[in-house]
């Protein structure tokens, strides 16, 4: 229940910095757990996953996506009393970090090192204010190029890397599911790879690129073998991911291009 006390703080924090990507917060009580936003309906606002699954993909929404993020992480750096008013390891541990990392390390012991070893890096990260489940199914879009994030429940102060990792292998794994769509799911990831660093002010190949990078695998790997998998790619599909993601988590990449690459050479064409 305490999740919904998450939300509402995550509602309220950002909601003063960009009033147009959340949704309202009209009340909240943390004894109850009440939390009460603003009505996002259709026909205006759609989910965005849908347009993903079926090859709608929106270019310029990448930057926008990027940037939102980055400035986000930036604004938090300047407000670090917000670490305490967002101190919930334990329920990131619980939402994120075991289904995701240490269930797949153990549905691969052969790879239970690696994937346990970047769980650990999850908290020895450079930190900032983390939505938690930054996917395309928590994004309402328009045929305006507007969005909406939902569902902070997952919000801390957590691994900077972590958000953007997570979106990263939401447009793989649909990138995976329309390969004749991969060259505009390639570019979307590297626009809003680069919208996030630049809007944080990192350069590629710096400590919280890095560990994006070196994340983005595993997040693969538990889409497909850890407590919540992918619903939409068949067996094929889903074997070349798992495939790609193993040899990878050996490999440990540390520059999204050069995984691009390899990720679009793995999905190929369906066979």
């Amino acid at each position: 229940r305490e999740r919904s006390g998450a939300e509402a703080r995550w509602l309220e924090t950002v909601g003063a910095w960009f009033p147009d990507a959340v949704p309202g917060l009209v009340a909240s009580d943390a004894a109850t757990h009440l939390l009460l936003m603003e009505d996002l309906p259709p026909p205006r606002w759609r989910c965005w996953k849908p347009d993903l699954l079926e090859g709608r993909i929106d270019a310029a929404l990448a930057a926008r996506l990027g940037a939102f993020l980055g400035e986000t992480q930036r604004r938090a750096a300047q407000a670090p009393e917000l670490a305490n008013v967002f101190d919930n390891a334990a329920l990131f541990h619980a939402l994120r970090v075991r289904p995701f990392l240490l269930v797949t390390a153990d549905a691969h012991p052969d790879r239970a090192a690696r994937l346990r070893a970047l769980a650990d890096d999850a908290y020895a990260a450079p930190r900032t204010l983390v939505h938690g489940d930054f996917s395309p199914k928590n994004l309402l879009v328009d045929d305006d190029g507007a969005f909406v994030l939902l569902d902070a429940e997952c919000a801390c102060w957590g691994a900077t890397h972590f958000d953007a990792a997570f979106l990263l292998s939401h447009l793989l794994l649909k990138w995976a599911h329309r390969p004749a769509h991969a060259e505009a799911f390639r570019y979307f990831a590297g626009d809003f790879h680069g919208a996030w660093l630049g809007a944080r002010g990192d350069a590629e190949g710096g400590d919280v690129d890095r560990r994006c990078v070196e994340l983005l695998p595993a997040l693969l790997l538990a889409r497909i073998d850890g407590l919540s998998p992918v619903d939409y790619l068949g067996a094929e599909r889903a074997a070349r991911v798992r495939s790609f993601a193993r040899s990878q988590l050996d490999a440990q990449p540390d520059d999204l291009e050069r995984l691009l690459e390899r990720y679009a050479r793995a999905m190929g064409d369906i066979d």
